[in-house]
């Protein structure tokens, strides 16, 4: 199973980089890959959490890209309730965090928005992750701008600033530049636009960002105007429509557009502007963004009451009304449906911390009850060899001085001392399963799997010999080296063979075969036997436990032999596995990890 699942995660992985870089050149593409990526994930025995959530969080950025904020939310609670449940610092969590928070941000509830920000800073610290800090710290400045906190914003800026200098992070600095740039403009503090705009202009083009080049192109385009520098404004108006179109970008191009037909308008040329807005309109209002109609809708406006066109101006005017009334209903539909994502969210949230806490509190009674047992195996199993060691030796000294010809003294005798014997069994099965158990037990190193298979089989020849059973050892293989701990693998062997043994008539066989199958070492133990009824067989290996039909019921053992193969398995880090049919026999099959 470890063979299968290791290259099934691996490629997972593998898809969910490519479904996150995908959605920045088609968002719905990339959504599509991300979705399948997630269903491959959760069918895995057991379900790859890690690659469920990563395959969450580009479904997450997918849907901030397409402009459905309120699905990246909830995408986003289910990806951070994963890996709140994973618990293991990763980018990918960080990237939940930033998206989410965006998505949030986009909505208007800054609270949250900040909330997450925040977390995505502990985690870039855990993480040691500096370009992880710095889009933190750029998220966390950019929302306090928004809210008009500007000594602190700066503060957090100037810090991504650093952090992004650092790692030589043209993308990131630029992004911090366009950010002050925005806030600037919104400000009308044209100065400090024009100065922090052509700082993240230098950027965008050093980093090969056409997307970046285009909105601060509409940027600067947007300062020069107001500054009535109406040919730079031109100039970098048309630069951002080349690169929208270069890099697929409609909105910018769009409103890049719409700018440039006011500019039109602003240097005595209203038909023109009149006229580009009109062949526009068809393609704005398929976009669906309704900022974008009103923006075109208010320049039509005052175009046409320039012309003395008042019909065509007050038609406008409606239009305006009708989706400024179209806005607020969407926008207080937003809030309210935003706020029950929210409480949903911090609800899931609640609960998976409730659920954490129960874990934990659970893990730590189990832990101690653990460590209990632990103690009282190897305490019992340690203090009951002396006593036993009495018994037999009490024994002994009891038939040397009995009558030989007290035949009913010497079947009582003889009942004690079976049941010394099974206690003595029992007592070393215990204290060995107990050692085992520690995690401390072995000491691996490399050893030819063969060689030690071929000395357990030439010690229980004998054995097999005189209960008329042909035991067989088949190697596919001259050698195999594998890292293994020879006394407690050789212990696993001895129990299986010696069960087989126990459960064959005579005249049956058993094959024990090594082979090496999908990297894996493999030794298998097939015999002829009674055969394990199907209730019984998924309970083999638990301790103490014993097939419950009287056949097996009269062949003695202690339930422990089982346990003990599937403890040593365990702890070379392989698995052991069984297949049984009633009066057919039974296989058990130990698969170790790669050879040597």
């Amino acid at each position: 199973m470890v063979g299968l699942v290791q290259p099934a995660r691996a490629e997972i992985d593998r898809l969910n980089v490519e479904a996150w870089e995908q959605i920045d050149r088609d968002p719905s593409v990339g959504r599509a890959l991300a979705e399948k990526t997630y269903d491959a994930a959760l069918t895995l025995t057991p379900p790859y959490l890690e690659g469920m959530a990563a395959s969450l969080t580009s479904q997450v950025k997918a849907s901030h890209a397409q402009g459905d904020n309120l699905e990246a939310v909830e995408l986003g609670a289910r990806a951070r309730a994963l890996h709140e449940q994973i618990g293991q610092p990763t980018v990918w969590w960080a990237r939940t965090l930033h998206e989410t928070g965006f998505a949030l941000q986009r909505l208007g509830d800054m609270a949250a928005a900040l909330e997450a920000f925040f977390q995505m800073l502990t985690l870039a610290e855990a993480l040691q992750n500096t370009e992880v800090r710095g889009r933190a710290l750029l998220r966390i400045g950019t929302a306090h701008l928004l809210q008009d906190q500007v000594d602190d914003a700066l503060s957090y800026l100037d810090q991504a600033i650093a952090q992004f200098g650092q790692i030589q992070s043209l993308g990131g600095l630029a992004s911090v530049y366009n950010n002050l740039t925005v806030f600037y403009v919104r400000k009308g503090l044209w100065e400090q636009a024009l100065d922090v705009g052509y700082r993240a202009l230098a950027l965008f083009e050093q980093a090969g960002r056409l997307n970046g080049q285009a909105r601060i192109h509409n940027n600067l385009g947007d300062i020069y105007f107001h500054r009535h520098d109406l040919e730079q404004a031109e100039h970098h108006i048309r630069a951002a429509i080349d690169f929208a179109v270069a890099c697929g970008n409609t909105m910018t191009q769009l409103s890049a557009l719409i700018d440039l037909a006011r500019l039109e308008g602003a240097k005595g040329q209203p038909s023109a502007a009149i006229k580009r807005l009109t062949q526009l309109r068809e393609q704005v209002e398929h976009s669906g963004d309704l900022h974008l109609q009103r923006s075109l809708l208010r320049e039509l406006a005052q175009l046409h009451e320039a012309m003395g066109d008042f019909q065509q101006a007050l038609a406008c005017h409606k239009q305006l009304a009708a989706i400024a009334q179209q806005i607020y209903d969407e926008d207080r539909l937003q809030k309210i449906k935003t706020l029950e994502v929210v409480h949903k969210t911090h609800q899931a949230r609640a609960e998976a911390d409730l659920q954490k806490r129960l874990r934990d509190q659970d893990r730590q009674y189990f832990e101690r009850l653990a460590a209990m047992k632990d103690d009282l195996m190897l305490t019992a199993s340690h203090d009951l060899k002396n006593p036993i060691a009495s018994i037999v030796l009490s024994l002994d000294l009891l038939r040397r001085r009995s009558d030989p010809s007290d035949t009913y003294l010497q079947r009582y005798l003889r009942q004690i001392e079976n049941a010394t014997d099974h206690m003595r069994y029992l007592i070393t099965d215990l204290f060995e399963l107990a050692r085992l158990e520690t995690g401390r037990a072995l000491t691996l190193s490399p050893h030819d799997l063969v060689a030690l298979a071929r000395e357990v089989v030439r010690l229980f020849e004998p054995q097999a010999f005189s209960q008329g059973i042909d035991l067989r050892l088949v190697c596919e293989v001259d050698t195999l080296i594998a890292e293994i701990d020879p006394p407690s693998l050789r212990r696993a062997l001895d129990n299986i063979i010696g069960n087989a043994l126990k459960y064959t008539p005579a005249g049956g066989s058993i094959d024990v075969r090594i082979t090496v199958e999908r990297g894996q070492a493999v030794i298998r133990v097939q015999d002829s036997g009674l055969g394990i009824p199907a209730d019984d067989l998924p309970h083999i290996f638990e301790r103490f436990y014993r097939v419950q039909d009287k056949v097996h019921q009269a062949i003695e053992g202690t339930g422990l032999g089982l346990a003990i193969v599937k403890t040593v398995v365990d702890q070379h880090g392989g698995s052991v596995s069984a297949q049984s049919s009633e009066g057919a026999g039974t296989t058990i099959t130990l698969r170790l990890p790669a050879p040597v």
